[in-house]
């Protein structure tokens, strides 16, 4: 193993892009403490992001994971990545490629539509964690497309990040089921997907050790309204719904209905008169639109849970924060 001392290391001035629409800390600090070890989660804001969000039983802002490392004074983020070449087989997870590589912070800011960073549980062993991450990264081990969380040969991305804090102490499994439904069913056959239950990125992080959330694409209220569309298109999407009726396959790629472009465009304009809406306002004010498009629904409709009770890419301001949002 390599030692991770060289990489335990911690930033109080390390300087965040200025570009940045979104600077949000929960201590309301203008630098955040950032250190080797921490969770970092993400969402990539593009369409397949909903499509493996609708997977799980439950919810999750975040579909990526990875652990920040510093190294010589710069910031990395050390992820499990698959990328699909130009495919022409039966079944595109045949052909994914990856292994444990790292993104420069900036780099991964860039590319990321939101980005949460969160610090570890208290009994927690950083270095631990560190070292893992340094390890699985310089033997390359390979990225898992088959997403398959007991066999750890192979690691997807939120699997890395597990198997990083089970390595720093951690002893709960943190596994969420898949949805009961025939469309989903069918998709996960065509992958090769046996696994029942997944590592959602959501699952590795306590909102309660929230350290910054960063945009370039997004201000505060439209990261809130963005969550807030994805989870109520996920609360919609009950056990007789099909994929095909959110998504259409162009033959290159895959896109979302017009519909669901349409109330997507529109959700993420809503609130304009206030910058920090609470996240029970953008949930009730999005649920609204979604009932003009497609009627109302309710909790009993469906067996899933009814949605997130706050939003963890955004949690409450400490007490002694000048800056007031209301949860």
């Amino acid at each position: 193993m390599i030692s991770g001392c060289a990489a335990l290391q911690e930033k109080k001035d390390y300087k965040l892009p200025l570009e940045l629409k979104t600077h949000y800390s929960t201590s309301n600090k203008q630098h955040p403490i950032l250190r080797s070890g921490q969770i970092v989660v993400s969402e990539s804001g593009n369409d397949y992001s909903l499509f493996f969000a609708l997977f799980p039983e439950r919810y999750s802002p975040f579909i990526h994971a990875g652990i920040l490392v510093f190294v010589d004074g710069e910031p990395y983020v050390y992820e499990g990545l698959g990328s699909l070449p130009i495919f022409m087989g039966d079944t595109p997870t045949d052909a994914i490629t990856g292994k444990i590589h790292r993104r420069h912070l900036n780099h991964y800011l860039e590319v990321e539509n939101y980005t949460s960073i969160y610090d570890l549980p208290d009994t927690i062993d950083r270095s631990k964690v560190v070292e893992f991450a340094l390890y699985n990264h310089q033997h390359e081990t390979p990225f898992d497309p088959y997403m398959n969380s007991l066999n750890h040969e192979k690691l997807y991305c939120t699997e890395f990040v597990l198997e990083a804090l089970k390595a720093g102490g951690m002893t709960q499994q943190k596994l969420t089921p898949y949805r009961e439904n025939k469309s989903l069913k069918i998709v996960h056959e065509w992958l090769k997907i046996t696994d029942k239950t997944v590592i959602q990125a959501g699952s590795l992080i306590d909102p309660k050790k929230h350290i910054v959330t960063l945009s370039h694409n997004h201000s505060y209220r439209e990261i809130q309204l963005y969550i807030a569309t994805r989870e109520e298109l996920h609360r919609r999407f009950t056990k007789d719904q099909k994929l095909g009726n959110i998504f259409e396959w162009t033959g290159f790629r895959l896109k979302f209905r017009p519909s669901i472009a349409q109330f997507s465009d529109k959700a993420i304009l809503l609130l304009k008169n206030n910058e920090h809406p609470s996240w029970k306002a953008t949930q009730a004010a999005v649920r609204k639109l979604a009932n003009e498009y497609w009627g109302v629904f309710t909790a009993e409709k469906t067996s899933q849970p009814s949605g997130l009770a706050s939003n963890p890419a955004l949690p409450c301001l400490n007490n002694n924060s000048a800056q007031t949002t209301s949860c």
